[in-house]
């Protein structure tokens, strides 16, 4: 009977820890639940988990930035060849770096970002900050694209509130968060 019991606790307790993980449980840039990745046209987004633009570990890429449209020649204007191309206007889960390229060398104005599908990670640790760093000596500046950018959309002060103490961390370079 204990044996049984110990048995069902483990695979209890081996659940809740790796749900943690799931794409479902993770947090927003607004630290509410993460939205999926779809543009007004497009579906559900490319190079995420689940149509997510969720944290992974293992994604050297940190495919965090949720576009609603990517723009035509968006990886070839980011140094990445034309691999984009044949996902032109479709929403995608785009690197950090490549934002922070694209922002600092091209502007936003093609590049429409949806925050409540971006994962808070993208402003809340070192690993983001790096990741904005390899794209632009001029990170901060798309750091402050992304934290104006989110600010505008954000649902509810509570919400802006969230977003902005993260950011205000991010740009002082801080990690703790």
């Amino acid at each position: 009977f204990f044996r049984p019991m110990a048995v069902m606790f483990m695979l209890l307790a081996a659940v809740a820890l790796l749900g943690g993980s799931h794409a479902d449980s993770q947090l927003n840039v607004y630290g509410q639940p993460l939205q999926l990745c779809e543009g007004p046209t497009s579906g559900t987004a490319g190079s995420g988990a689940g149509g997510r633009c969720t944290f992974r570990s293992h994604d050297r890429g940190a495919h965090q930035v949720c576009v609603e449209s990517l723009p035509g020649g968006f990886s070839t204007r980011t140094g990445q060849g034309s691999w984009s191309d044949e996902y032109t206007s479709q929403s995608w889960c785009i690197c950090i770096w490549a934002y922070a390229n694209f922002v600092s060398n091209h502007g936003d104005k093609d590049l429409s970002i949806k925050c409540e599908a971006m994962s808070s990670s993208v402003v809340e640790s070192e690993f983001s900050l790096s990741h904005f760093r390899m794209g632009t000596p001029a990170y901060r500046s798309a750091v402050d694209k992304l934290c104006s950018t989110c600010d505008a959309q954000a649902p509810d002060a509570s919400a802006r509130s969230h977003l902005q103490t993260k950011c205000n961390a991010m740009k002082s370079g801080s990690a703790e968060l």
